[in-house]
């Protein structure tokens, strides 16, 4: 009926995968978990909080800009075996007050073969 996780995921040395940066780190916590109505129906949610590390001398972290929560929920439907629709609304909050926050609404469909 019920299913959840969590993970910590951790990049150091680096801006991003392919851009290398001496002691600028990046840090995340995501959790997630599902309900199982029936056998058709789930409703699900995550979570992600997202940080960097402050660098020598520097008042805020060095990806401040950037760095926030992602907050996700949505439901999802299975009419027939090996087929999935879902709805679900995201949002992402900023660390940094001067940013705007976005939302989004998506529709998704998964097709089992």
């Amino acid at each position: 009926k019920f299913r959840m996780g969590l993970e910590y995921n951790t990049m150091h040395n680096g801006i991003e995968f392919t851009r290398p940066a001496d002691d600028h780190n990046l840090g995340g916590i995501s959790t997630y978990a599902t309900y199982i109505i029936n056998p058709k129906v789930e409703v699900f949610g995550r979570y992600d909080l997202l940080r960097s590390n402050e660098l020598e001398g520097d008042d805020t972290s060095w990806n401040y800009s950037r760095e926030g929560s992602l907050a996700l929920v949505g439901v999802q439907y299975s009419p027939i075996r090996a087929v999935a629709m879902s709805l679900n609304y995201r949002t992402f909050i900023f660390r940094d007050d001067s940013n705007v926050n976005p939302s989004w609404l998506y529709v998704n469909f998964g097709f089992s073969f």
